[in-house]
């Protein structure tokens, strides 16, 4: 609930117009990424295309994005994405998620240039009119589904599947968690070695 509170803040500030907050709810089941939020009852009959430019940086094709007024609205809109996830008993648990799931907060503001202090932690800004400039922020709420063997949770057939490309995505997300870790350490060494010289 924490992090869709960004009205009360904003709505503070005289000199900021109030932000526009949408959300979006995906997850990635078996390699695919689905809408958990589109129409229909069954989030895995399409799936989405995941893109990337200059401008956009990665984004979804065809994801809904859905405006909310109130920290409230937000949550209504995870709770019912929440119920949409795939999930499915084994011997560890009942309820177990069978996806990892993103819920994606966006929000943009106007706000006079030289005023709205706070806001300006929203995201980056940009030009607009003489007297404003937008702020656009972006925040990802990542629930991964957890690594498991096949003997400890006794699935079988498609929840074998499921626990394959578990483990598969989760063993890829390590690799580029380790690569990033790395190369900020050889950063830093460069950076250090130098100024230790005399």
């Amino acid at each position: 609930p924490g992090a869709l509170d960004v009205f009360s803040p904003c709505r503070s500030d005289a000199s900021s117009e109030p932000p526009a907050v949408t959300v979006a709810y995906l997850q990635v089941y078996c390699e695919l990424v689905h809408d958990l939020l589109g129409e229909g009852s069954d989030p895995t009959a399409r799936a989405l295309s995941v893109r990337e430019d200059r401008s956009e940086g990665v984004w979804i094709e065809g994801a809904t994005w859905h405006r909310v007024r109130s920290t409230a609205e937000g949550m209504a809109l995870l709770l019912r994405g929440h119920k949409a996830r795939a999930v499915a008993a084994t011997r560890l648990n009942a309820h177990s998620s069978r996806s990892h799931a993103v819920f994606v907060i966006r929000t943009e503001q106007r706000v006079a240039k030289g005023g709205g202090g706070s806001s300006k932690r929203a995201g980056s800004a940009v030009s607009g009119s003489a007297g404003a400039q937008l702020l656009r922020g972006t925040l990802h709420l990542v629930d991964l589904a957890g690594s498991e063997r096949a003997k400890r949770s006794g699935v079988v057939g498609l929840h074998l599947s499921e626990l394959r490309a578990i483990n598969l995505s989760l063993s890829a997300l390590g690799n580029c968690i380790a690569a990033l870790a790395k190369a900020a350490g050889k950063k830093q060494s460069g950076g250090g070695g130098g100024g230790g010289g005399g």
